[in-house]
């Protein structure tokens, strides 16, 4: 428990350095000033109208999460649970903050014992219930001796996980000894977990993420997002990618299209560029690396119908998911760094799919790979043969029939959680 402790004992310094970051980092900046705020608006919300209502806290770190939350918060009858929505990140915060499939929504507060403390006692949820990865000992820890429910759903612990690391094996026991409930996809992240010789109940009930991309792709399968003339041509769409993943792919492209934009209307060819963030630096580095390339470009929030350029910069978040039935070829970013994003969206419009090698935390990308839907990229020689491919629409037909197949997860997690 010695690194616990050591958790708590450092939390001022913490603090000193989030005040410092959030001088050079908006996101933390604007977390701080609309910290605070938020839960006073979730405090008067619970006090005015829980009334007799079960009171359940979802917590979702940003988007992603809460895509995969958003099945089971349709299905939750609003006559007998009161939902609170914590996030994270204030880019889901600022967009969710009026959502429908909550009550109240806040931010969770930062990770420190006096604030877990406070945010646990004055709300006195019935069930904490947090997706996915976004595990913070000081909440888990303090809800848990309060005598809150915690479930952890759609859990994606893998080996390389920090909490696997064999040094913080007695921490990792004592935090995922307070869930009451851990509710895994696999039998593969199950057998993971139970190498901590935990107490908790431990389920395989699916992953809701499934649920989503399917409901998303029933929604909205019809939208037209970009102009008619990305229906005439072969779209080349690179998902969420960040630094590491554009040196690689610039490479590729430098070597695939020699003449830039020339080329591309020559091979009736377009590509989308999605970056992770939308920063400044990084949409002014994208748009450095493809004049030195010798391609036009356009961005999104700028596009017009009669728009003639054959590369297209989204600096719009939130409809990736949706832009990527535009792709014959999807390249999902992340793989070069921390890990490759949601390989299932571009999955279910039956695109080709690549990623970097980093895929540990992703049993679906080890799937598509077993089964010849995806293409595992080391180095930009490898992003060159993938973007050279022959693309075949009849080698994936199965793939959109492999994602409608798992979206089976939401009535029996929402049992499991609610019983």
């Amino acid at each position: 428990m010695i690194f616990y402790f050591l958790y708590i004992l450092f939390s001022p310094i913490v603090i000193i350095l989030i005040l410092f970051l959030s001088l050079f980092n908006k996101k933390i900046r604007l977390k701080l000033f609309n910290d605070i705020p938020s839960r006073k608006r979730a405090f008067k919300h619970v006090k005015k109208y829980k009334e007799n209502k079960e009171l359940i806290i979802f917590h979702a770190a940003s988007a992603g999460e809460f895509e995969q939350l958003k099945p089971i918060l349709k299905k939750i009858d609003k006559e007998k649970y009161f939902i609170i929505q914590s996030f994270t990140s204030p880019t889901i915060f600022n967009k969710e903050k009026n959502t429908v499939f909550a009550d109240a929504v806040c931010y969770q507060p930062f990770d420190f014992k006096w604030l877990s403390i406070f945010f646990f006692k004055y709300l006195n949820p019935d069930k904490y219930i947090i997706t996915r990865h976004d595990i913070w000992p000081n909440h888990i820890i303090t809800a848990s001796h309060m005598g809150i429910s915690c479930i952890l759903i759609n859990a994606n612990i893998h080996n390389n996980s920090i909490w696997m690391h064999p040094l913080l094996n007695t921490l990792s026991k004592k935090i995922f000894n307070c869930f009451d409930l851990i509710l895994v996809p696999s039998n593969t992240i199950k057998n993971i977990l139970q190498k901590l010789d935990l107490k908790s109940q431990i389920k395989i009930a699916g992953d809701s993420r499934f649920n989503q991309i399917v409901n998303r792709y029933n929604m909205n399968k019809n939208k037209n997002l970009l102009p008619n003339s990305f229906e005439k041509s072969t779209n080349l769409i690179f998902g969420s990618i960040d630094a590491k993943d554009e040196k690689c792919i610039f490479q590729a492209i430098k070597k695939l299209y020699p003449n830039g934009e020339t080329d591309l209307k020559t091979k009736n060819t377009k590509i989308i560029l999605v970056p992770h963030e939308i920063d400044i630096q990084t949409i002014k580095r994208l748009s450095q690396n493809l004049k030195q390339n010798n391609f036009e470009y356009s961005f999104f929030t700028k596009l017009s119908a009669d728009t003639d350029h054959r590369v297209l910069i989204i600096d719009k978040v939130g409809i990736l998911a949706d832009l990527y039935k535009y792709g014959q070829v999807a390249y999902v970013g992340g793989g070069f760094a921390r890990g490759v994003h949601s390989v299932i969206e571009p999955a279910i419009y039956n695109a080709y799919i690549g990623f970097g090698p980093n895929i540990e935390m992703s049993d679906e990308a080890k799937e598509l790979l077993k089964n010849n839907f995806a293409k595992s990229i080391y180095d930009s020689k490898d992003m060159y043969d993938f973007l050279n491919f022959n693309y075949n629409n009849k080698q994936t037909l199965d793939l959109h029939n492999f994602i409608i197949n798992k979206a089976k997860a939401s009535e029996d997690m929402l049992k499991l959680i609610l019983q």
